[in-house]
């Protein structure tokens, strides 16, 4: 298929994440995707964007004022 139709059905399967009984996933999951050798230029350039394009969260190691006020601003009530 087009590499349209390629994307389109990755992305079904990240919006729709389903178990071996078809029953929908809430939690954290991981996309399955197995294709043939043909395809590997492909897989290649969907994962290499994936990557680039992830949000990567940096844990804090210490607690700073300005974190220090963006969790009071989130629990106003504290």
């Amino acid at each position: 298929g087009s590499t349209t139709s390629k994307l389109q059905e990755v992305g079904r399967g990240l919006r729709l994440p389903v178990n071996e009984y078809m029953a929908r996933v809430n939690g954290e999951f991981r996309l399955n995707y197995f294709v043939d050798f043909t395809e590997k230029d492909f897989v290649a350039s969907l994962v290499q964007e994936v990557n680039e394009t992830s949000f990567k969260e940096t844990v804090p190691s210490k607690l700073t004022q300005e974190l220090e006020d963006k969790i009071l601003s989130k629990y106003s009530d504290l």
